[in-house]
């Protein structure tokens, strides 16, 4: 219901802000609180020694769990993070398990679509040197893309929630808003994701003529610290008024 209204609303800080707390209550951690703390056995010394600035996604890919070949991974990791701690083999045995159970989500191929308009999105593109697309103000456009969950647990849609009151699924949640108004462009709630799944996101161009930096979350309603965000960036012009539209109007 929180959530439902701060999109009715159009409060951007006050969406993202409830979606953190759901993920809070999922994993009864605190956002707050270092990303590896939600690892069974981990603590702020074993943190230290593996690096203050890791996240789980950045431990995984440190212990080679985003590898195809994931049996002979799994064995160097659990050596390697025997090497790096005073964990038994046993805790070894189990944070690894819960890492690769953990989720990584990689976006792909994302395109904008308007009626007569089709744009690539580079995503990854130099924030400092940004290509702004044109797209016309008050209009309705869609974002397509693909989502691909990575990892040998990829079509695993229940969440790994272990402090958790009851069993519970990985959704998703998508939003579009625009940081320096504060406002929601759009919202979508993603049933969970099992392998990858092509996404329909659609939303309305402000009426707003000039450059605009709209970011799309892409959000867990269960994990702490695997949210992710990419800008695009818009140049908003004049909508073209069709003939027909005109004649209409006459």
């Amino acid at each position: 219901a929180m959530l439902d209204i701060s999109l009715l609303h159009k409060w951007l800080s006050t969406a993202l802000s409830v979606i953190i707390l759901m993920q809070m209550i999922a994993q009864a951690a605190w956002h707050t609180d270092h990303p590896l703390l939600v690892v069974p056995y981990f603590s702020d010394d074993v943190i230290n020694r593996i690096g203050a600035d890791s996240t789980i996604p950045i431990l995984k890919n440190l212990f080679g769990l985003d590898k195809p070949n994931i049996e002979q991974a799994r064995k160097k990791a659990i050596k390697k993070l025997l090497e790096m701690t005073v964990f038994d083999e046993h805790q070894a045995v189990e944070i690894v398990d819960v890492l690769l159970k953990w989720p990584v989500l990689q976006p792909r191929n994302c395109v904008l679509c308007g009626a007569n308009q089709v744009f690539e999105i580079d995503y990854l593109q130099d924030e400092r040197w940004p290509k702004y697309i044109n797209v016309e103000s008050d209009t309705s456009y869609r974002m397509l893309f693909t989502v691909e969950l990575v990892g040998p647990y990829r079509f695993e849609t229940d969440a790994f929630c272990p402090r958790f009151h009851k069993k519970k699924t990985a959704g998703w949640i998508v939003i579009i808003g625009e940081k320096d108004t504060g406002e929601v462009l759009c919202c979508k709630k993603i049933p969970p994701i099992a392998g990858s799944k092509q996404l329909t996101v659609p939303f309305r161009m402000p009426k707003r003529l000039g450059r605009h930096i709209f970011t799309a979350f892409i959000l867990s309603d269960s994990y702490i610290g695997i949210d992710q965000e990419y800008n695009l960036h818009c140049e908003i012009v004049e909508k073209k008024i069709s003939k027909n539209s005109a004649y209409e109007n006459f």
